[in-house]
């Protein structure tokens, strides 16, 4: 086991072994195998703030909720984040489609 530490000019893979070696991998001259990294969850905490825009009058103007009024619309703001996500995908996956949208 070991961690890739750079590939270098030649395409070698220099490799920190586990075991204090440090050692080159040929691409077709060496096996190995990589394996994917553990799977972390973050969870990131900030104030969260929502403008929107009224119109009056003929005239927009933008309110600004503080945090605590926009956490009281965080299911619906989560949604079409969600919903915002899958279109995006979709799009993706098929970008020949999303042309014809």
């Amino acid at each position: 086991m070991g961690t890739l530490e750079r590939i270098d000019d030649a395409g070698t893979f220099r490799v920190q072994w586990d075991d204090g070696r440090n050692l080159g991998l040929v691409m077709g001259a060496d096996s190995f195998s990589v394996l994917s990294p553990p799977v972390q969850t973050q969870k990131l905490y900030m104030p969260m703030t929502a403008t929107y825009y009224e119109e009056e009058d003929g005239l927009e103007t933008d309110v600004t909720m503080d945090s605590r009024e926009a956490a009281e619309y965080a299911p619906q703001i989560i949604a079409v984040l969600q919903k915002e996500q899958a279109q995006m995908e979709r799009e993706a996956d098929s970008p020949e489609e999303a042309g014809r949208a």
